[in-house]
């Protein structure tokens, strides 16, 4: 736990060690706001991979240690929210400072966001994500397929591939269509 939660502390010191040269992120010079960027996803990636192991798995020259801790259950889901909503604001601060005409550099980062965002739950924000990546777009056949979804809510059945080689992207948006689904139901039941 210790070497990757220093890693993530001397990651978020550069970044604000960027910041500080600036007002905003966006003023940076251009070499430094790409630094700015790797630096954010570094530090998303590594606090969303504690996240998903928990505070007692280290990664060390391939190999995988696990360590005995005092932490109680709650406790340690409340350090893995941390890191999943650590995740999430790194996650976004890139997406922001990325120019909008990237869009396939965004759509690279939004699936991990939107993995991290499922682990949390946030199935609406998950839901979004997802449908925002799977518009279909005349301008990308060779990424279509077709999926029948047992889910009356999605108006398309074409979905545009948004798959980074991670199989388990397609049950995610099922489980979120299918929250997303119950909500509104029950909202419809209790209005």
């Amino acid at each position: 736990m210790g070497q990757h939660t220093e890693a993530v502390h001397t990651w978020e010191d550069g970044l604000k060690f960027l910041e500080s040269t600036v007002e905003r992120v966006n003023e940076l010079e251009d070499h430094k706001l790409i630094d700015w960027i790797n630096i954010s996803l570094q530090t998303a990636r590594l606090a969303y991979r504690q996240g998903t192991d928990g505070p007692g798995v280290a990664h060390k020259q391939n190999q995988v240690c696990y360590t005995m801790l005092k932490m109680t259950d709650t406790e340690q889901d409340e350090w893995k929210t941390e890191q999943f909503q650590r995740a999430i604001k790194h996650f976004n601060g890139a997406l922001e400072n990325i120019p909008a005409s990237h869009t396939g550099i965004k759509q690279s980062i939004q699936l991990p966001l939107a993995r991290v965002l499922f682990a949390l739950k946030h199935y609406d924000e998950t839901v979004k994500i997802y449908e925002d990546g799977f518009s279909v777009s005349s301008m990308s056949k060779l990424f279509q397929m077709t999926l029948l979804l047992p889910y009356r809510s999605v108006d398309y059945t074409k979905l545009r591939r948004y798959n980074d080689g991670d199989p388990q992207w397609l049950y995610n948006v099922a489980e979120c269509l299918w929250q997303h689904d119950k909500k509104e139901q029950a909202s419809r039941v209790c209005g």
